[in-house]
């Protein structure tokens, strides 16, 4: 399955470190990648093995329904970068960029991010008997129980680019940058900060929570809206997003 035209990872602007490290990805056109086992989920990196054999203390691991040792490595070694293919989540907004104090980087998918693929939402693992696998088999399926997540995280519309290395960042060239999304909390200083490092070459927009409508609306950043009765140009989807960025026509 292709990715979507665009998708989306959100950032916090909390601490000035939070800052700094946003501030570096434009600068350094690259995003970190972190390992398996840096991730929020505790459920992430298991094979959903029925049967692990070959080796002493594997009924301690079972009867504790915890992770095998060799479980534990491949945590390590793989690299799960992960995106929405929405910026209009208020959930995500609140959970992975700071109480919208925090942005949301728009990203094209033609090229570095053209591999992405999205995430199953089941509660159940693809399950095997690892007895009957060797190492590279083992690998592979391992690789695929990282694209599994518990359906409670459905609502979050994930893509990974998934791979075993040790190449800690994705790097990616300026025309992959679709958008910068700025979340209503965050400062105005903060806010210039983040304007004056793309040189205003990138467009940048403001997200705001529509109280009535309960929707994610975004503004173009610096928009000032006028109380003479006409209507505020508020982008509320994605299509219309992907218009006003100039990538389809409505």
């Amino acid at each position: 399955m292709n990715p979507p035209p665009i998708v989306f990872k959100y950032k916090s602007l909390q601490t000035e470190r939070e800052i700094e490290r946003v501030i570096d990805i434009f600068q350094s056109k690259s995003i970190y990648w972190p390992t398996c086992e840096q991730l929020n989920d505790p459920f992430e990196g298991t094979l959903g093995a029925d049967e692990v054999s070959g080796w002493a203390g594997k009924w301690g691991f079972d009867q504790f329904d915890r992770r095998y040792p060799f479980e534990e490595n491949l945590r390590k070694e793989y690299r799960v970068f992960s995106v929405s293919d929405t910026c209009f989540s208020p959930q995500m907004w609140a959970y992975y960029a700071g109480n919208y104090n925090g942005i949301c980087i728009g990203f094209y998918t033609e090229n570095n991010f053209a591999r992405l693929s999205p995430v199953i939402y089941r509660n159940t693992r693809y399950r095997y008997c690892t007895h009957l696998l060797n190492s590279s088999e083992i690998d592979k399926v391992f690789y695929e129980n990282l694209f599994v997540k518990h359906k409670d995280w459905s609502s979050e519309n994930e893509w990974r680019l998934i791979q075993k290395s040790n190449q800690k960042y994705i790097t990616f060239s300026d025309s992959e940058i679709a958008c910068i999304i700025i979340g209503d909390n965050v400062e105005p200083e903060t806010a210039q900060r983040i304007y004056d490092v793309t040189d205003g070459k990138i467009q940048i927009f403001r997200a705001i929570p529509g109280a009535r409508t309960l929707q994610i609306n975004l503004l173009p950043y610096g928009y000032e809206v006028k109380r003479n009765g006409c209507q505020c140009p508020y982008i509320s989807e994605v299509e219309q997003l992907l218009y006003t960025l100039g990538k389809v026509t409505i």
